[in-house]
């Protein structure tokens, strides 16, 4: 064990800590559900002014129309940030499949490793086959 850390048994029972695009969806769910709220906010002020502005005076259209735009704004935002969130979405499900190649392609390369060390054992010649060796080419040479 090197450093602080954790042998890897002891590391697979540990919460898994989350990876920055995972604390940027919750943070994007989060806007969206207080921009949603915002949003039934507003709805509510804008049926509470129909419903008590019948003398239709040029204050309440206004604030009316106020209201109105603020509820588009916030529509448009919705539709923004749910892209974004879909963005963030894809992005981690690459970086997750990216990963997930890798540990193969590492667990691939540690498997050959193995094999061409037994292979290179089992080809390694003893000092009885070295010293033939070594004979034959110095016969060969005289």
């Amino acid at each position: 064990m090197a450093g602080n850390k954790l042998p890897e048994a002891a590391e697979k029972h540990l919460p898994k800590k989350p990876s920055e695009s995972e604390k940027t969806v919750g943070q994007l769910t989060a806007m969206i559900g207080r921009a949603q709220e915002e949003r039934f906010r507003l709805l509510r002020e804008i049926r509470n002014l129909q419903n008590g502005s019948q003398d239709d005076s040029p204050g309440d259209t206004e604030a009316l129309d106020e209201i109105a735009n603020a509820s588009d704004r916030m529509r448009t935002l919705d539709g923004w940030v749910a892209r974004r969130l879909d963005d963030f979405r894809r992005a981690d499900e690459v970086i997750e499949n990216r990963l997930h190649q890798m540990k193969r392609s590492e667990e691939s390369f540690n498997r050959l490793t193995s094999i061409l060390q037994t292979q290179l054992e089992a080809a390694k010649p003893t000092g009885h086959h070295l010293a033939d060796l070594k004979r034959r080419v110095q016969a060969e040479l005289d």
